[in-house]
Formats: C-alpha cells, structure tokens, sequence
C-alpha cells in the first residue's frame, strides 16, 4: 500500500511540473501575432439562414468528365 501511494503522489508531482512548465512556456513565448495570418480558401456563400452558411469552393484543379 506504501508503494501505491508513493506512486500516486509522484504521478500527481509529474504533472503539476508539466503543467507549471507549460504555463512558463506559453507565457515566456506567445504565439507569434505579427506574422500573416494562415491563407484561406475562396469560396462563395450559396445559401445563408439564421446560423447556417453553406459555402462553395471552386476547384482550381482542371474539370473533369462526369463518370
């Protein structure tokens, strides 16, 4: 039983210096803000209704026939 708790409680250490690591982390290196934001894909809003937006992206690839 001795064991078991010795277990427990080095688990429990673990993760409380993971999780104080992860915060010293997050708050030492932000997210980069400055940088351009991620490309988006263009689209056309077909149908728009209360909270629903149904978008339509084009393929920019070559058609293809219908099999």
């Amino acid at each position: 039983m001795l064991s078991l708790l010795g277990h427990l409680s080095q688990s429990w250490l673990d993760g409380a210096v993971r999780t104080l690591e992860g915060w010293r982390r997050g708050l030492s290196e932000p997210f980069p803000v400055t940088d351009d934001p991620p490309p988006t894909t263009p689209y056309t809003v077909v149908y728009e209704g209360g909270k629903v937006r149904l978008r339509h992206y084009r393929a920019e690839a070559r058609r293809l026939a219908t099999p």
